[in-house]
């Protein structure tokens, strides 16, 4: 596993920063108005370049809960520039509650021999 980025809570979101060997960009976690008909499965967040919630939008995080981890974001960024998204998850990384950490970790690849 590898941490790939710090965010602390907003108001009503998430705002940090992914920093890997080739990346590093301000990300904000804008939370998805599903009053309007969404489906279940619709991302609870959408994933925008910048701080503001404004610039591009890059992907979408849905919240999540593990019996070893409890709540956390799952998380998709993608860009045309990759070759595959990036697929982390956001955990708490305080008692608080007001930090977190984008954790990635390399899938696993599936061996086809029989």
């Amino acid at each position: 596993m590898a941490h790939i980025g710090s965010f602390k809570r907003t108001s009503d979101g998430y705002s940090g920063r992914l920093r890997t060997l080739s990346l590093d960009v301000e990300l904000t976690l804008v939370p998805v108005d599903k009053t309007n008909g969404t489906t279940a499965a619709a991302p609870d967040y959408r994933i925008h370049v910048g701080t503001d919630g404004n610039g591009a939008e890059v992907g979408a995080g849905w919240h999540r809960t593990s019996d070893k981890a409890g709540a956390y974001v799952s998380v998709v960024i993608d860009d045309p520039a990759f070759t595959q998204p990036i697929r982390a998850n956001l955990f708490q990384a305080d008692a608080e509650g007001l930090s977190f950490h984008l954790v990635w970790t390399r899938p696993s690849r599936h061996d086809d021999r029989t």
